[in-house]
């Protein structure tokens, strides 16, 4: 699978500017991310929310949030893309460096909706001096405004199409009406 990052996803070059500033505005800083976790580090492994967070669609890798950045282990496939096109304060690492940094923690917090129970079991057999604290719902507060804006950009392009959809029937009538009356 090949990477692509939302600034070269063709949706979103599409999307107009004022509403692109608007999405990328939306991602939360890592620090508003802890204090919404409410520990001091945050471990992200769900894809779209790395999407979400980092800009990068990746089909591997996972994000630590620390009070100062983002942190995007990928490997060696996608890390030159990564290191290029990731949004701003995203660090890019390889993934070999993750259990040193998971080593340095002393609390980490995990999407618990995303990890099973033998993962979570095995991270702390291999990392005993780290405290892994599961966490739900922890991303879904800062999707809310987006899954909002994106109805109402729905909205109207739905308006919009509706409304060219009413042309377009109009032409066609008068077109079948023209063509009746040379016909006639």
């Amino acid at each position: 699978m090949f990477l692509l990052s939302i600034a070269e996803n063709r949706h979103f070059r599409k999307t107009p500017k004022r509403h692109r500033a608007k999405l990328l505005a939306m991602r939360p800083s890592p620090q508003k991310l802890l204090t919404a976790a409410d520990c001091p580090a945050f471990l992200v492994t769900d894809l779209t929310n790395i999407r979400y967070l980092s800009g990068m669609n990746v089909s591997s890798g996972c994000l630590v949030a620390t009070p100062r950045k983002f942190v995007l282990f990928v490997d060696s496939r996608y890390r030159e893309s990564a290191e290029k096109n990731a949004w701003t304060g995203i660090t890019v690492k390889d993934p070999k460096d993750l259990p040193k940094m998971l080593e340095e923690l002393t609390t980490c917090g995990f999407e618990s909706d995303q990890i099973t129970v033998d993962r979570h079991a095995s991270w702390k057999k291999k990392f005993p001096k780290t405290k892994f604290l599961p966490k739900e719902g922890v991303l879904q507060e800062f999707l809310a405004p987006k899954k909002l804006m994106n109805s109402k950009l729905c909205a109207k392009q739905s308006a919009s199409h509706a409304n060219s959809c009413v042309a377009f029937r109009l032409y066609c009538v008068t077109l079948f009406l023209s063509l009746n009356s040379v016909v006639s």
